[in-house]
């Protein structure tokens, strides 16, 4: 642009070095410590450099700077290329993973459709029950299965992505988003319940909340009490990986009827807890439940398709979201295993400053 200063370097001054050494932490802090944009173009630039002290090296000094320089950048391109290469490793192991789940959930459903039609001689109806746990169709069955190649497919096409693409953040009622997520995947849930500890609507306000010293209404009759701000897809993705551990590792008998997954929630403080378990086999007494969280860990590695991502992945992205994943096993008790999600970022504190 007309009129802006600009930096030339003095004859025999190579470029690469000039430039190299304006990027040395020292000469950086001086150039931003004596410049700001109105000073900078309304006074002598000429001025304002004679503030900045740099190195009086002489032409092999100079060489032997710009040689070392060059070295650092190189080794920091190699670190770089170093982790984009581990951080695709990774990325193809999660989509296989992701992939996995829903493999294992339609081999699930296929089993249980296909022991039904056996029962029936080969005859199956729209109608025809094929769970005696819940009132779960054969239509359901074909649906479920159906919605699963979908996912399988766009799972497919991303799986050498480095990143999921979550949704931005957004408030989410921890009661409403478990319910619905339940509702929505509950046909591929074959030989286990859920369960909630709350009573539907339990976190909705039962009239306006105002600050008493403004009179302003903070939250309005019917809305939730108490809110976490998450991304809604990889909030889905961490109760399905729950979901899948549990009938993976725990709902293992098949012929068992009382298998569980619990959900609840409360409050510590300001954050919002929710919690998840299950009454299925316990985890091996030889396992540590915060290395069950590493990555490649698992209580059963290279079993059926397992590969001890998915507790990883729930660190991962808890983390991301600031929030952090902690995993208890109590084998003498009903429920042997439970997952605590905790999630500092909610509205919780507007509650308590009225």
């Amino acid at each position: 642009m007309t009129g802006q200063p600009c930096l030339l370097p003095k004859e025999m001054i190579d470029v690469r070095y000039l430039a190299a050494l304006l990027l040395t932490a020292s000469v950086k802090e001086q150039i931003l410590s004596v410049c700001d944009e109105d000073y900078l173009f309304g006074s002598d630039f000429r001025l304002i450099l004679d503030w900045v002290i740099v190195p009086n090296h002489t032409e092999k000094e100079r060489l032997e700077f710009l040689a070392d320089v060059n070295y650092e950048a190189l080794q920091s391109s190699q670190k770089e290329l170093v982790q984009e290469h581990l951080n695709y490793t990774k990325a193809v192991r999660m989509r296989k993973h992701a992939l996995s789940q829903s493999f294992s959930a339609m081999k699930a459903m296929f089993s249980v459709l296909n022991t039904c039609r056996k029962s029936q001689h080969g005859v199956l109806s729209d109608g025809d029950k094929i769970s005696p746990f819940d009132d779960k169709t054969v239509r359901d069955a074909f649906e479920f299965l159906a919605g699963r190649f979908d996912s399988m497919a766009y799972r497919l096409d991303h799986i050498a992505d480095v990143e999921y693409a979550f949704s931005n953040p957004e408030w989410i009622d921890p009661e409403s988003f478990v319910e619905k997520y339940v509702d929505k995947n509950k046909q591929g849930w074959i030989n286990f319940k859920p369960q909630f500890s709350w009573e539907e609507g339990h976190n909705l306000a039962k009239e306006d909340l105002k600050d008493p010293s403004t009179g302003k209404v903070i939250i309005k009759i019917g809305e939730p009490l108490h809110k976490l701000f998450f991304s809604h897809d990889a909030l889905e993705r961490v109760i399905s990986n729950i979901v899948s551990n549990a009938q993976a590792h725990g709902f293992t008998e098949a012929n068992r009827e009382d298998y569980i997954l619990r959900f609840s929630w409360h409050l510590e403080g300001t954050e919002v807890i929710i919690e998840i378990e299950n009454n299925g086999t316990p985890i091996p007494s030889d396992r540590s439940t915060s290395s069950l969280l590493e990555y490649g860990v698992s209580s059963a590695l290279n079993k059926d398709g397992h590969n001890g991502i998915g507790c990883n992945e729930i660190d991962n992205i808890m983390r991301k979201y600031d929030g952090s994943v902690k995993i208890v096993s109590t084998p003498n008790e009903e429920f042997t295993v439970k997952y605590i999600l905790t999630f500092e970022h909610t509205n919780s504190i507007e509650l308590y400053n009225l």
